[in-house]
C-alpha cells in the first residue's frame, strides 16, 4: 500500500495497532504523506515497541533519519547502477495514447532488449492499450501493472507494463526500463 493510504487508514482507526512493520521507501523523495506518516510513527513507536520500521532511502545523510527516531540502526546496500535514457516530447500531442503504443512498438522492434514502461492515465486505458498492443505486435508480452491488480499478475510483468504515474508505489520496477507514454491526473 502507499504511504498515503497508511496515512488515511491510520487517521481513521487512530492506530498501528494490527501491523508488526511498516517499510516506507523513497524517504529521501520527502513527500507530504512519507513526512506525516514519519510523523505518526514516531508518535506510535513507544505505544507499540513490537513495531518494526524500515526506511529506505537513496540519501546519503541516514542521520537524518536516525536523529529524528531517536533509535535504529543503519544498514547501507550497494547495488548496480543501470543506465536510464529519458527522452521527452518537442510539444504535447492530444493523442498520447497512440503515440505512447507507436514508441512501444518502436523500441521492441528497434532495440529487442529491456524492458517497457508506459504511462497511462487510469487502469481502463492501461486495459485497452494493452489490448491494442498484444493485437498490434508479435512476440511481445504485454501486461498491465496497477496496485489493485492481483500481486501474481503484478509479478508476471515483465516485458510491456502499462501503468498509471507512481508505479514505484505499489511494484519493485525490474531493469532496463524505457519509459513511453506520460501520466496524466485528472
Amino acid at each position: 500500500m502507499t504511504d498515503g493510504m497508511l496515512v488515511q487508514l491510520v487517521q481513521g482507526n487512530g492506530s498501528f495497532g494490527k501491523y508488526s512493520c511498516v517499510i516506507i521507501d523513497e524517504a529521501h523523495e520527502r513527500t507530504i504523506p512519507t513526512d506525516l506518516l514519519l510523523a505518526l510513527l514516531k508518535r506510535a513507536l513507544p505505544l507499540f515497541p513490537d513495531l518494526k520500521v524500515v526506511i529506505m532511502s537513496a540519501t546519503p545523510n541516514v542521520d537524518i533519519f536516525l536523529n529524528y527516531f531517536g533509535q535504529g540502526s543503519h544498514l547501507p546496500l550497494s547495488g548496480r547502477e543501470h543506465p536510464v535514457e529519458i527522452r521527452y516530447l518537442q510539444e504535447a500531442t492530444p493523442d498520447y495514447a497512440s503515440l505512447a503504443l507507436h514508441t512501444a512498438q518502436h523500441i521492441h522492434q528497434t532495440t529487442g532488449d529491456g524492458d517497457i514502461l508506459v504511462f497511462m492515465p487510469s487502469t481502463a486505458e492501461i486495459e485497452d492499450a494493452c489490448g491494442q498492443l498484444r493485437s498490434a505486435t508479435w512476440g511481445l508480452e504485454v501486461l498491465p501493472l496497477y496496485s489493485h491488480l492481483p500481486k501474481a499478475e503484478q509479478q508476471r510483468a515483465s516485458k510491456v507494463c502499462m501503468t498509471c504515474h507512481g508505479p514505484e508505489e505499489s511494484v519493485q520496477s525490474r531493469l532496463g526500463w524505457h519509459r513511453s507514454g506520460r501520466s496524466q491526473h485528472r
